[in-house]
């Protein structure tokens, strides 16, 4: 789980497959903020259809987590 993680920023991934996106999900950040985000084919992340403003503590916690998710570790 995430609190047994140390952290309360959830990613999901998706498993529906967006046009000119290399994968996709969504992010709930520790600080209630929520967004999609998108990672296209040169592995740029992109944030979109945020809600709320996540903060630089949420950023860092979120491309952290994603990054555990796709190395398997999550």
């Amino acid at each position: 789980t995430p609190e047994a993680l140390g952290t309360s920023t959830v990613v999901e991934l998706s498993s529906v497959a967006r046009p000119g996106a290399a994968l996709s999900g969504s992010v709930r950040f520790a600080s209630g903020a929520t967004a999609d985000w998108v990672l296209d084919a040169y592995g740029r992340l992109g944030l979109e259809n945020a809600k709320g403003q996540p903060t630089p503590a949420d950023l860092r916690e979120f491309q952290e987590e994603l990054q555990r998710k796709l190395s398997g570790g999550g």
